[in-house]
């Protein structure tokens, strides 16, 4: 007699199955040993891995059954077609020369859910009614691709501040790497064949964006992304001109959309004078703010304008946390999220209708992952923790209502936050 009527998969990508059984015998790691006990696994928890071990080529070995010399996905990239200087983007299913697992789940008759798996699931390989795939177009967070409007920011404002800017790529306490004996007016410009956000989520074949690869030899800044995010820095001055402003609060302006995006922000006294949290609003005629937000607590689902580089709006979703306030309102810091388009994810979404199911169900929109602060302990232990764990409670959410509301029977999900 089957145990459970359904089944769900989960993985989470570079979780170490030795520290993994370390901690659940610590009895540190609960919620896995309640996965443990209710599924199937070796003792030792250890899988025989697919090689080589890259993303793409490992989620697609777990899903076929097979290694890379049979499906035919060995990295990120592939060569491209009849062009021996071009790579092309190895992150979908149509490049897969085997069969995935839960095509054969759906047409045996089980509503199948493939949620996030980053390797050959989109787009699908099946028309069959009862298969449903979300995202899988790259790792990180769902959504992340097709739903990314904005990076993360910090925000730092100070009374001693007198200009209001933003710094690209310089939040986090990295060292970054200078090399400075290049003779710059010899370097040529190298052309990396890439994929923008859109054109990544809707897998154009084909259809690629040259990028000039620009070192900056006074601030060190390169290719890499890791352990940096732009800062938006502000005054503080006494709040002027404000509609709704309470005696003694003092203002800021917090720059989103790469500086596109103007915000107001109060730092605002509790009832025993000590400035204790802030307010952000779309305007100075606003009577209400869009957030009010505490020092060390995650302020969700704020929805609000993204100005396009084409200077159109679009409608994303931030996150906020308040790290830290002045007592006598002299200075502050602010996390924000990446911005999340309310719509983005419907791109990689089949059928596209389960996306409306989910908001109809409260699960929310898709909630932004962080990357930023691998090189900054605080920020680490801080902001980014905190960050992947709003994105797992929106996985959560939605994987919850799509086996107990909508009758999925079959579930292949991954969580990639161990791995970042």
């Amino acid at each position: 007699m089957a145990r459970s009527e359904k089944i769900f998969v989960l993985g989470i990508d570079g979780l170490d199955p030795r520290l993994t059984k370390k901690y659940v015998d610590m009895g540190i790691m609960p919620n896995i040993k309640k996965f443990i006990d209710a599924g199937a696994q070796r003792e030792d928890l250890g899988l025989l891995g697919g090689h080589p071990t890259v993303t793409p080529t490992g989620w697609t070995t777990l899903s076929r059954g097979c290694n890379s010399n049979v499906h035919g996905i060995t990295c990120f990239w592939r060569q491209n077609e009849g062009k021996i200087d071009e790579i092309a983007y190895n992150l979908d299913s149509r490049n897969c020369k085997a069969e995935a697992i839960w095509n054969v789940t759906a047409e045996a008759g089980k509503k199948t859910l493939v949620w996030h798996w980053p390797g050959s699931s989109w787009p699908p390989t099946s028309n069959n009614p009862n298969l449903s795939v979300v995202d899988g177009v790259v790792p990180g967070c769902v959504g992340a691709a097709a739903a990314t409007l904005a990076e993360e920011t910090m925000f730092k404002a100070d009374e001693n501040t007198e200009k209001i800017t933003l710094v690209m790529g310089d939040a986090a306490a990295a060292t970054k790497c200078v090399i400075n004996d290049l003779d710059l007016d010899k370097l040529q410009p190298m052309d990396v064949n890439t994929f923008t956000f859109a054109e990544a989520a809707s897998m154009s074949a084909g259809s690629v964006m040259k990028e000039t690869l620009i070192m900056d030899e006074k601030s060190g800044l390169s290719a890499s992304f890791d352990g940096s995010m732009p800062v938006s820095i502000s005054s503080i001055k006494p709040a002027t001109g404000w509609a709704n402003a309470p005696e003694g609060a003092k203002e800021a302006v917090v720059l989103l959309s790469k500086g596109l995006l103007r915000r107001p922000v109060l730092l605002l006294k509790n009832e025993e004078g000590i400035y204790d949290h802030v307010a952000i609003y779309k305007s100075k005629k606003d009577e209400e703010p869009m957030a009010v937000m505490y020092p060390g607590k995650f302020v969700n689902d704020i929805v609000d304008d993204h100005i396009m580089p084409d200077g159109t709006k679009e409608e994303g979703v931030r996150c906020f946390k308040l790290m830290d306030i002045d007592p006598e309102g002299k200075s502050c810091r602010m996390y924000i999220s990446r911005t999340m388009s309310t719509q983005g994810l419907r791109k990689v979404c089949q059928p596209e209708s389960l996306y409306d199911q989910l908001l109809a169900g409260g699960c929310g929109y898709p909630r932004p992952q962080s990357n930023s602060g691998t090189h900054d302990p605080e920020i680490v232990v801080d902001v980014m923790i905190d960050v992947w764990r709003q994105a797992a409670e929106y996985q959560s959410k939605c994987l919850n209502y799509a086996m107990n509301e909508l009758g999925y029977e079959m579930v292949f999900s991954h969580f990639h936050s161990v791995d970042l």
